[in-house]
């Protein structure tokens, strides 16, 4: 087929390759203007001759122009079609078909200006063809024959946003056709932001973990077979975010039963049998008649126990060294029996040791420790039944403590140069510290040794003639201490020894009392800025404050360290 315009020359618009079809429709001539139309049949490479005039027709210009198709995507309520205005048309005819049909119209739009359709009859699941003419009057443009298609998929309809431990849980109806899912989230004022990618068309549910909890989150799902999407609801379904859940590691001591609610007027659930471990929800408590129960998690939900069947894992706090060795304490455990020691060296496995038979001792002392070496204990609940023995859980990082012997005072002796301290070695120590006071008074550090050698220490501070001291030892090992001999051992100084002062500045107006503590009387007050001479080495812990001793006017006092800088 060929078309020219008057003096123009030939030139080939169509091949038609059936010999059966004789007419053919030229849709893309400009209206107003006159075409000649030419034929040449055709046969392999063989072309007949041509009529060289050929035939005219001028197209008139009421005929409106074949509109141009720009899209056919889901909308909210259907498929959504769209297509360029055309300006001398009245209207548009719309129409659909599936693969394999006739085209059939499906609605009349009556104004040119409305370039879109949406095709809310389309049934989800269903590919749907679309193609539109324009009308001027009763004249029809031509059309798309190939049209523009989109795989119906309804928009997913949000069912619920449950707030969990885990997070929050958006959950959808299916969409027929679906494949999978994508899943976006966005806080109130922002934009939607994809979070999750779902390949499944059965899937119906995800539990967001990523949320800040307290925060308010909005979300929204759009189902997606290959590169079609669906609508999506742009209101989104919301929920709060909840703070993460932490649980708490009980055992039953017997059969329990778990219920609805916290007391036994709910409705049961299930029973546990003795010994089951139960992961209770942390801080979180009921008291019904005089009973705590407990919200716990139990075969993926929450119900609520007693806490009279439910033995609690001890709470470690400490391991110090004692005076026969190290001692374990924890808290005390409700339901409990007593409880059962164990103990480790490092890259050991834990090792009972020792069994507590009261529910009401909250502390064991190892006695079989040997100084030097580092230890780890943990401890367990136990509850007794006449059948067996019911065991807690345990701390499986357990409390740690290196044992130091409590040194040995061996002799002191008071002479002119002062009084001299002598103990024993502890194997293990890394050094000594050197504690004093009179009758009457607390224990103040005098001195710190940093060798494990030096076994004796020679007191020449502050030394009244006449005076009785008491003296103890403790052996260091880092941040681990002896204990010591809380009677010490005494000497009286014969004679009084001159102490060496630095010098301090006060960096407030200070107090000085006759004694270390905010207990005795009050001597004077030092000026802001004031020179102090502090006596060196001698200072007392109060109550968390080092009090140390100053020497004011001839005599010698005791202020707070927390106003005094070197100067």
């Amino acid at each position: 087929m060929y078309r020219k315009v008057p003096g123009g020359s030939w030139s080939r618009i169509a091949n038609i390759s059936s010999g059966s079809t004789v007419s053919y429709t030229d849709t893309t001539g400009t209206a107003g203007t006159t075409y000649y139309y030419t034929v040449r049949a055709v046969n392999g490479s063989a072309i007949s001759g041509y009529n060289a005039t050929g035939v005219s027709a001028e197209i008139s210009s009421g005929t409106p122009a074949t509109p141009v198709l720009t899209s056919a995507e889901n909308a909210n309520s259907g498929v959504t079609v769209k297509w360029g205005k055309v300006s001398n048309a009245d209207g548009y005819w719309v129409y659909r078909k599936v693969s394999g049909g006739k085209w059939s119209r499906i609605t009349i739009v009556s104004s040119n200006s409305t370039v879109s359709y949406t095709d809310t009859t389309a049934a989800s699941g269903t590919t749907y063809y679309y193609t539109v003419r324009a009308i001027k009057g009763s004249t029809l443009s031509g059309y798309d024959a190939t049209g523009v298609s989109c795989l119906r998929l309804s928009t997913p309809s949000l069912t619920s946003a449950t707030v969990a431990s885990s997070g929050i849980t958006i959950k959808w109806g299916a969409v027929t056709g679906a494949k999978g899912y994508r899943v976006y989230r966005k806080v109130s004022g922002s934009h939607w932001s994809r979070i999750a990618n779902i390949s499944s068309g059965s899937t119906v549910s995800y539990t967001d973990t990523t949320g800040t909890a307290g925060t308010t989150y909005y979300y929204t799902v759009r189902a997606v077979s290959g590169s079609t999407l669906s609508g999506y609801n742009g209101s989104g379904i919301s929920a709060t975010a909840a703070a993460a859940v932490s649980y708490v590691n009980y055992v039953t001591t017997g059969m329990l039963n778990y219920r609805t609610g916290p007391g036994t007027s709910y409705s049961m659930k299930g029973t546990l049998t003795a010994g089951t471990t139960v992961k209770v929800v942390s801080g979180e408590s009921y008291t019904v008649s005089g009973v705590a129960w407990y919200r716990a998690y139990i075969n993926g939900g929450y119900y609520y126990v007693s806490s009279r069947y439910l033995l609690a894992t001890p709470t470690l706090s400490s391991a110090d060294n004692a005076t026969s060795g190290i001692t374990v304490k924890w808290s005390k455990v409700s339901n409990a029996d007593g409880y059962q020691v164990y103990r480790k060296v490092s890259g050991g496995s834990w090792s009972l040791i020792g069994t507590v038979s009261s529910g009401s001792t909250v502390s064991y002392t190892d006695t079989s420790a040997a100084s030097g070496t580092s230890y780890t204990y943990t401890v367990r609940a136990i509850y007794t039944t006449s059948s067996s023995t019911i065991r807690s859980g345990y701390d499986s990082t357990g409390v740690s403590c290196v044992r130091l012997s409590t040194p040995s005072l061996t002799s002191i002796t008071a002479s002119s140069s002062g009084i001299t301290v002598k103990w024993g070695a502890v194997t293990g120590a890394k050094g000594y510290r050197v504690y004093r006071k009179v009758s009457g008074g607390s224990w103040s550090r005098i001195a710190t040794i940093s060798n494990s050698t030096t076994l004796s220490y020679t007191d020449n501070t502050g030394l009244v003639a006449g005076t009785t001291y008491l003296y103890t030892v403790r052996a260091v090992n880092g941040s681990y201490l002896s204990y010591y001999n809380t009677s010490g051992i005494s000497a009286k100084a014969t004679v009084s020894s001159t102490p060496t002062l630095v010098n301090y500045v006060t960096t407030g107006m200070l107090n000085y009392r006759t004694g270390p503590g905010g207990t005795y009387a009050l001597a004077g007050t030092f000026a802001s800025g004031a020179t102090v001479k502090v006596v060196s080495g001698e200072s007392y812990n109060v109550s968390g404050t080092v009090w140390y001793r100053v020497y004011v006017n001839g005599s010698y006092y005791y202020c707070s360290s927390k106003y005094l800088t070197k100067a």
